[in-house]
């Protein structure tokens, strides 16, 4: 799966880390196997997933993950949830303009 991240064969690679998360048998392999996944998703273009899967991660003991790997979801999150909340460029919101009377002589 990280071989298939790394050649960003990113549909492939979300199989892979599908499989392992059903395989994982602690806690401490779920937790690898939810950052893997949001990873993926990111590069997927699949924001709502990545979104649910670090909460997800997040939602996880402490104990089952580094201080980094806690970290570094945290961080993912506020950037995607950033992203997703900010127009596009180039939206442009139109206020309706009251209409102006010419005067008359």
């Amino acid at each position: 799966m990280h071989a298939y991240y790394l050649q960003e064969k990113f549909g492939s690679a979300f199989l892979k880390v599908e499989a392992l998360k059903s395989l994982a048998k602690t806690d401490e392999q779920t937790a690898l196997a939810l950052y893997w996944r949001a990873l993926i998703q990111e590069k997927r273009g699949e924001a709502k997933d990545a979104i649910k899967t670090w909460q997800d991660l997040l939602k996880m003991d402490a104990s089952v993950m580094s201080s980094d790997m806690r970290l570094e979801a945290d961080q993912h999150l506020r950037q995607i949830v950033t992203q997703t909340n900010t127009p596009k460029s180039g939206t442009r919101t139109v206020t309706p303009r009251a209409p102006t009377r010419t005067p008359t002589p």
